[in-house]
């Protein structure tokens, strides 16, 4: 018997349009929120003020939440394709405080909805998505911002990953599944942004090599 696809209603079909471009928005400034610390030496009242930030930007998950559960005529289906967004909003009351960090920086994998957005402007565009060039450019920006993450987050809880060149060292072979294991993640924080970021990075390196794979296989 074949499992039934779920037709989104039109209430759930104008809710996830309203909130696409808002959250991928929200997400930029979060990526923004987290790297200026890391990049500058910012006085104290702006690090307050990106705290502040941070809090509102994390809101802003739980009320897309409710939003989309208020709508929902089928709650299981809702669940499946917002996990992610469950994750974040519920990370808080399930994480410790010291790993209350990882959970901000799983609002990163929103910008996989990019690729969604975008395949949806113009005939044009949904063909350049599936490109190689895409694919590879999305690999790369992937592997800078896992750097940032793992750097980010061994330096806070005293691991061995504690300088951007040995992190992105890290990034290109956990990333490339090559892993010779001379640079590893040593804190409880940093092992578990390493697990993520691993099985996210295998699976989109997979996708790339399968891409070129099959261009080569036809033009042979």
């Amino acid at each position: 018997m074949k499992h039934k696809t779920y037709t989104l209603t039109a209430s759930e079909k104008k809710v996830e349009r309203w909130f696409e471009w808002p959250m991928i928005l929200v997400t930029l400034l979060l990526i923004i929120t987290m790297l200026l610390p890391v990049l500058f030496t910012l006085p104290t009242a702006w690090v307050q003020s990106l705290a502040v930030i941070n809090l509102i930007i994390w809101f802003t998950f739980y009320v897309e939440l409710f939003v989309k559960f208020s709508v929902s005529s089928h709650w299981k289906e809702t669940l499946k394709r917002n996990w992610v967004l469950l994750v974040i909003a519920l990370s808080p009351l399930l994480l410790s405080f010291r790993l209350l960090y990882l959970s901000r920086l799983m609002g990163l994998t929103r910008l996989l909805g990019l690729q969604k957005i975008i395949g949806k402007l113009n005939r044009h565009v949904r063909a350049f998505v599936y490109k190689v060039e895409y694919i590879f450019i999305s690999l790369i920006i992937f592997i800078i911002i896992s750097a940032f993450v793992m750097w980010r987050v061994e330096l806070s809880s005293g691991g061995a990953v504690n300088n951007l060149p040995d992190a992105l060292w890290w990034s290109v072979i956990t990333i490339t599944t090559i892993g010779y294991g001379d640079i590893i993640p040593t804190s409880v924080e940093g092992k578990i942004a390493g697990a993520i970021i691993a099985i996210m990075g295998a699976v989109m390196f997979m996708i790339f090599v399968a891409k070129v794979t099959s261009i080569f296989i036809k033009r042979a």
